[in-house]
């Protein structure tokens, strides 16, 4: 079948295709603003930045790279980055230690005016940093 415009995401020209993916709120921004999967989660991603309030000061945007803070689990379960602890801080001058800290990944070049920069990792003996 030979792809038309229809196929394509408005914002990026990747293959839009919501009909292969089942998370509800990815799927909704794709069929609704015509994006590829890529596009639409981190629309959404921007959405639960702005909205979540559980999200509310425990995500980080560092050199265009998207990270999500999570409480610290006692190794009842895998941490992100292994538990490796990170000192944060953020542009309005809070420090944070994570050591449960989440890589959401590298924000597209075409979404980063949706993510400023909102903090810079602090370097420091005993933190790691992802720089």
């Amino acid at each position: 079948m030979e792809k038309t415009n229809n196929d394509t995401c408005t914002l990026c020209g990747g293959e839009h295709n919501p009909e292969n993916y089942i998370q509800d709120r990815i799927r909704e921004i794709m069929e609704e603003k015509h994006l590829c999967f890529k596009c639409a989660n981190w629309l959404w991603q921007h959405e639960l930045d702005q909205t979540d309030p559980k999200r509310a000061g425990r995500f980080a945007v560092i050199n265009g790279k998207h990270y999500l803070l999570c409480p610290s689990n006692g190794g009842n379960w895998p941490s992100g980055f292994g538990g490796v602890r990170f000192k944060i801080r953020f542009n309005d001058g809070r420090e944070v230690v994570c050591d449960n800290l989440w890589h959401q990944g590298e924000i597209p070049d075409h979404l980063r005016h949706l993510f400023p920069d909102n903090a810079a990792f602090v370097k420091e003996d005993g933190f790691q940093t992802c720089d």
